[in-house]
């Protein structure tokens, strides 16, 4: 079973660092946000969109962790303050 939708990528500066993130589904359900545990880029969460269930009743979204694919990259962080604060202005987008 192959992926039936496609996520969209979106970019944000927050405290001089580039954030990437990835949504997909409808905007109107409620939000699921998935966050990487450990060091890892949005990619780790592709196979839910596989999940039609799943997709048809919230709208997925889920970012880089800072250092890995397209948050800016090879610049980790070892914080666990600094990623958190990074991702309130994300996360305000998509309150509901």
């Amino acid at each position: 079973m192959g992926y039936q939708l496609k996520p969209h990528q979106h970019q944000i500066e927050v405290q001089g660092l580039n954030m990437n993130y990835a949504e997909i589904g409808t905007d109107s359900w409620p939000v699921a946000f998935f966050k990487p545990a450990h060091p890892s880029s949005w990619g780790g969460f592709i196979d839910f969109t596989r999940v039609t269930n799943f997709l048809k009743k919230v709208k997925m979204m889920t970012v880089d962790r800072i250092g890995f694919g397209e948050s800016n990259f090879g610049k980790g962080e070892n914080s666990l303050v600094l990623p958190a604060e990074l991702l309130k202005p994300i996360v305000a987008k998509y309150k509901n």
